[in-house]
């Protein structure tokens, strides 16, 4: 069993985890938040794999404007805190690969997926050991606790917005050792 199956399991596993990624969540998405801004024109997102709903409160407190939809699995959300604007959902993984297939699709001409993730480097030489050394480590903890888990290099990110679709994708800033990438619908 890896250990995005132990939360479904064990309740209390279940809530100790839950608090540790909305912790790491709002640490997160307070930096990415100063330093992107391309929520300003948006008035609706949809966090997939939204945990309790940490992304979304979040944006939503920079820019009340926007209307905020969060999906995770029944057991992660069933203990979700209620928050203003934010409407949840539980889908199973099934129907979040649908869900995931037919964004591209679903959005709006000039839509666009904002993913905050890690993004790997395509060599090691990049001058900056620490920031090399925790993407690395954070790629490896996804190795080991989600069989076939891995985080992506930007060629890899760039062919999945091609293999979905999307007219353009493009890094757009990074905070820590997050980034934030757009793929665009249409330009």
């Amino acid at each position: 069993m890896h250990a995005f199956e132990c939360p479904a399991k064990d309740g209390r596993y279940n809530d100790v985890f839950n608090q540790a990624m909305y912790n790491h969540t709002t640490i997160v998405m307070q930096k990415i938040l100063e330093v992107y801004t391309g929520f300003k024109e948006i008035t609706e997102i949809i966090d997939v794999v939204g945990g309790t709903g940490a992304t979304v409160a979040k944006i939503i407190a920079k820019y009340p404007q926007i209307r905020g939809i969060n999906f995770d699995l029944p057991h992660v959300i069933k203990n979700a805190a209620p928050l203003p604007e934010i409407r949840g959902g539980a889908q199973h993984d099934e129907q979040c690969l649908k869900l995931l297939k037919n964004c591209c699709k679903a959005l709006p001409e000039f839509g666009k997926v904002v993913v905050v993730e890690s993004v790997v480097p395509e060599y090691t030489n990049t001058g900056s050991s620490l920031k090399l050394s925790n993407v690395m480590d954070i790629d490896m903890v996804m190795i080991v606790i989600n069989p076939g888990g891995k985080d992506r290099s930007l060629k890899e990110f760039e062919a999945l917005a091609k293999e979905f679709g999307f007219a353009a994708f493009e890094l757009i800033c990074s905070a820590a050792v997050y980034s934030v990438l757009e793929f665009q619908k249409k330009v």
